[in-house]
This record gives structure tokens, C-alpha cells and sequence, in this order.
């Protein structure tokens, strides 16, 4: 089962799976907000700004980014983000439970926990 903790599972290219689809789809997944901020700072080279509207504008050319290197991932994005809509539309309101099996049945679908920004 993927764990769903505060720190980023990231090393050298590889990111957790379900942190990079948060970016790609442009969801939020309860409980892993730190650990995609640090992937988002990983993608852009640079801190992410404070001020939520400047961050939001970061997390997007994040996944702009992400799409541009990995268009086959987009179709992925789009599932991720229908599972996780399938149990609220409102993604804020989903329990770091649900958002873990959400992340953890995605990763399964796409064969591993981790992938790989080349």
C-alpha cells in the first residue's frame, strides 16, 4: 500500500507516482500537499511562491512542463482525476484514506509507485 506521508518519496528523477498526477491533473489529494510542492519545486528548479494565487500559477506551468515532456501521461492525469471525482467532485473534501486508495489503485493501474522525469 502507498503511504501517505508528509515527505516526498523523490530521488534523483523519480517522483511518486501519485504526487506527479496531482500536478498533471491539476487535483488536490488530501495529505500529500507537501510532498507535491516538493515535486513541483523539483520540476520548476525554483520555490514555489507564498502567496496561493503566485503558487496555483506555480503547480500549473509544473504540469505545462509535465505535459510538454510527457504527453502519454496526460490520459493518465485525466483517469486519476475522475477517480478522485467519483468519490467527490470536491477534491478538498476527500480523507487522506480515500485519497490514498484513489492513489493507490492508479499506481497499480500504471504498474508502479514511482516514475521517472527524463
Amino acid at each position: 500500500m502507498l503511504s501517505i506521508t508528509n515527505q516526498s518519496p523523490s530521488f534523483g528523477n523519480k517522483y511518486a507516482y501519485q504526487d506527479i498526477m496531482a500536478l498533471m491533473s491539476g487535483t488536490h489529494v488530501t495529505g500529500r500537499e507537501e510532498s507535491v510542492d516538493h515535486t513541483a519545486v523539483k520540476i520548476l528548479k525554483k520555490a514555489l511562491r507564498k502567496n496561493p494565487n503566485k503558487r496555483y500559477l506555480d503547480n500549473i506551468k509544473a504540469r505545462e512542463i509535465l505535459e510538454k515532456t510527457h504527453k502519454e501521461w496526460i490520459p493518465l492525469a485525466k483517469r486519476f482525476r475522475a477517480a478522485l471525482s467519483k468519490i467527490s467532485f470536491n477534491h478538498f473534501s476527500i480523507t487522506r484514506e480515500d485519497a490514498a486508495m484513489v492513489a493507490e489503485q492508479e499506481a497499480k493501474k500504471f504498474g508502479n509507485e514511482f516514475v521517472e522525469i527524463g
